[in-house]
């Protein structure tokens, strides 16, 4: 920019001695510093001031860009415009041209490759991660899916016991797992001091006899008589009438009963706690009680007065069977015994008192009485005798799922007979499956049942083996196996249930054989093929009609 200023000389002759000519012209000034202008009538400064400039960088786009300074400069000083060394012919589709260049670049067919099936997995802590491996290229559209079956528990009702019972780890709960109530669990239906799934109980021991042991202050505060039975002492605090002589002293009371406290300030009670058999409801007479014995009859001690027969009286018992009846002779004995009058009475007691068992009920050797006869002697087979229970033990190990519970081996049944003895049987049945976990399986003898647990286990996949002969290619003629495409002569482990793909298009026509059979034929033919056993695929190649693929089972 210039800047351009005129300075106006005057000179007043008759105050300043002019020397010389009189000032006349412009003096042009363009640079800063000292000048002379005394023979000139003006000064014309034009100085150029420095400018404000900006540098900017510029990146090639579609659009066209227009480059200006920003605000607070004056201008631009330089604009670099950017380069790409990737800028080049082969870099560019055939036939367009970008900034100049020409591409020469062709595109080749895109390969189209399947899409990947997901891998499901799950993890200890329970995370379920679906992945899968995606091949480079092209993907049409659609979906691929993948299951993976979990262990499942149905709805079931656990009743607790003395043991731990658990549900199995890994298991997908299909339904309702109830823990069992019981509205009995409460304090007072447990003996006191034992905890039982966290409820402490409150129920006092009792002793022998039934009875409650005693235990706080009973306390009393009016005369009279007084229940003292549960409790081990008894206060007595009775007011004193007018007139009346104030209680002193303690009464001493060590028996249940009703007590006379007059007179006492203190009843202290004492009852031995060793047995408490309450008698208030018996009747017997000291003529229903054996000569010489003594009883207690409604809190009352009783001497028995009843007659009884020895063994060096003369006299016969013996025991006798009438019409189904059971019952005991008595013959010459003493008068004042048994009976008074005649020599010789039977007594019997009704059949339907007694038990109905026969010989062939009780085991051979034994003897019983019945209403089947007096000391009868038993005449049954223990060895083949009805069993009371059965006992199962299991020593077979783990076993694969989907095992038959019936093809168990180290199974052992034990039947247990009423009379105590025991024999290993054969002839049982078990039921129930194998599934993967703890199982439960059920032994089943003579109508009686018992369970033992049994460990499943899933058993690997059966491996088949693939051979791949002949030559094929990537694009027109293929296996697949796992996103995995086969071409050339070799073999493969896969698990039986595992897909093989088989895909032939050759520049007219794809052909494919399973067996010696066609099963497809098309542009192209394809073929999914799950392994059962060990298969051969055979890849035959013909550039001027078909390609094919030949799958054969060995």
């Amino acid at each position: 920019m210039s800047y351009n200023k005129t300075i106006n000389f005057k000179v007043k002759m008759n105050e300043v001695t002019v020397v010389g000519a009189t000032p006349a012209g412009t003096k042009t000034i363009t640079e800063n510093g000292e000048y002379d202008v005394y023979d000139y009538e003006k000064a014309n400064v034009n100085v150029k001031t420095a400018p404000t400039l900006q540098s900017k960088t510029v990146v090639p786009s579609p659009q066209t860009q227009v480059v200006t300074a920003d605000g607070g400069f004056d201008g631009l000083s330089q604009v670099s415009v950017s380069g790409d060394s990737d800028l080049a012919s082969h870099n560019i589709v055939k036939g367009v041209e970008i900034f100049g260049v020409v591409g020469s670049h062709e595109c080749s067919q895109e390969t189209v490759v399947e899409q990947a099936t997901p891998t499901i997995t799950v993890s200890g802590n329970g995370l379920i991660t679906a992945s899968a491996t995606q091949s480079a290229g092209k993907v049409a559209g659609g979906t691929k899916s993948a299951t993976k079956q979990l262990p499942t528990q149905a709805a079931q009702t656990i009743t607790p016991g003395t043991s731990n019972k658990t549900i199995a780890s890994g298991r997908y709960l299909t339904g309702t797992q109830t823990i069992k109530g019981d509205p009995n669990l409460v304090a007072d239906n447990i003996k006191k001091g034992v905890e039982i799934f966290g409820v402490t109980g409150t129920l006092e021991t009792t002793v022998s006899g039934g009875g409650i042991v005693p235990s706080g202050t009973k306390t009393i505060t009016a005369n009279g008589s007084h229940d003292v039975t549960d409790y081990a002492t008894a206060q007595v605090s009775v007011p004193i009438p007018s007139g009346y002589v104030k209680p002193s002293g303690n009464k001493s009371i060590t028996e249940n009963g009703t007590h006379d406290v007059a007179g006492y300030a203190n009843a202290v009670v004492n009852v031995p706690t060793s047995s408490g058999i309450d008698t208030s409801d018996a009747t017997a007479t000291a003529a229903d009680i054996k000569e010489g014995q003594t009883a207690y009859v409604n809190g009352e001690k009783i001497t028995g007065a009843m007659g009884y027969l020895t063994l060096n009286q003369a006299g016969t018992i013996t025991p006798v069977y009438v019409g189904g009846n059971v019952g005991i002779q008595f013959s010459d004995l003493p008068y004042g015994y048994v009976y008074a009058g005649s020599a010789q009475r039977c007594y019997f007691t009704d059949k339907t008192m007694l038990g109905n068992a026969t010989a062939a009920d009780v085991a051979a050797g034994k003897t019983f009485t019945s209403a089947n006869g007096v000391k009868v002697t038993g005449t049954m087979d223990t060895s083949a005798a009805s069993d009371d229970y059965i006992t199962v033990a299991y020593s077979g190990g783990e076993v694969a799922v989907g095992t038959a519970v019936s093809s168990l081996s180290g199974v052992t049944v034990t039947a247990h007979y009423f009379d105590g003895t025991t024999r290993t049987v054969t002839g049982y049945t078990l039921s129930g499956t194998i599934a993967v976990g703890s199982n439960t399986v059920t032994a089943t003898y003579n109508g009686k049942t018992a369970t033992f647990q049994v460990t499943g286990y899933a058993e690997s996949p059966q491996e088949y083996t693939v051979r791949f002969t002949g030559t094929g290619d990537s694009t027109y003629c293929y296996a697949e196996i796992g996103g995995v495409k086969y071409t050339e002569a070799g073999t493969k482990s896969v698990a039986a249930g595992t897909t093989v793909k088989c895909y032939a298009s050759g520049l007219a026509v794809g052909i494919i054989y399973l067996n010696n059979s066609q099963v497809d034929r098309g542009a192209p033919a394809e073929y999914n093929y799950t392994v059962d056993s060990d298969t051969t695929i055979q890849f035959t190649m013909n550039a001027t009609t078909s390609s094919a693929i030949m799958i054969t089972s060995s």
